[in-house]
């Protein structure tokens, strides 16, 4: 009777262990088209909700794209949120690694182009004074905000398919998690957009020589 008992609770538990590896986050898969996000997550007409997690308030935002879902990321302004949430990702996952997040980046390439030696003093020598110079206007002020918190370090967990990646700033913990692949693609395309930016740098450093000789 005993081994039938267990026999049971092995074959009960392998089943629950395969159901949790068919969710990549939450009860969602990557690639799911906005309808099924929407239906399963319960929304409306917005791909975002409120709600609460590990016993404090949060904002999940869901990221759909044509390829389907690409990203969901929790945000709260609990200063606990961080470090309960750290904890737990510690016991399911291991110690966290560092990394940035290159899909945030890859967004935002086209602001990281207009100030390529802030972004290379950051990304190769953790410099922002280059940065400091970018100026006060609101619009100079959102790329600061931009390029500060997109090459900050963040913790790094692997799981699956998945990435999470959990970011501590001023304005509280952000927590994203995101495709494997689309991760480390991007984290190809942003290292290339640094060469791209070291020849950028290297061509006006030239011409400017050039000019200080005539």
């Amino acid at each position: 009777m005993k081994k039938i008992f267990l026999l049971i609770l092995i074959i009960v538990m392998i089943g629950a262990f395969a159901f949790s590896q068919e969710n990549d986050v939450r009860k969602l898969k990557w690639g799911m088209s906005y309808m099924q996000v929407k239906e399963i997550e319960g929304l409306g007409d917005s791909l975002f909700k409120q709600e609460e997690l590990l016993g404090m308030k949060v904002e999940v935002v869901f990221g759909c794209g044509n390829k389907g879902l690409y990203s969901v990321t929790y945000s709260s302004s609990n200063p606990m949120f961080l470090d309960k949430a750290s904890a737990v990702l510690n016991k399911k996952y291991g110690e966290p690694q560092k990394d940035l997040d290159y899909s945030f980046l890859m967004e935002a390439q086209e602001m990281l182009k207009q100030y390529p030696r802030a972004v290379l003093d950051i990304f190769l020598k953790n410099d922002y004074k280059e940065l400091e110079k970018i100026g006060t206007a609101y619009s100079k002020t959102d790329a600061k905000r931009i390029i500060r918190g997109g090459l900050a370090k963040r913790n790094k967990w692997e799981y699956g398919n998945t990435v999470a990646l959990m970011l501590d700033s001023i304005t509280g913990a952000v927590l994203s998690y995101r495709p494997k692949t689309h991760h480390y693609d991007n984290k190809k395309k942003f290292n290339d957009l640094i060469e791209e930016l070291k020849k950028k740098v290297g061509e006006k450093e030239t011409t400017k020589k050039a000019e200080d000789i005539f």
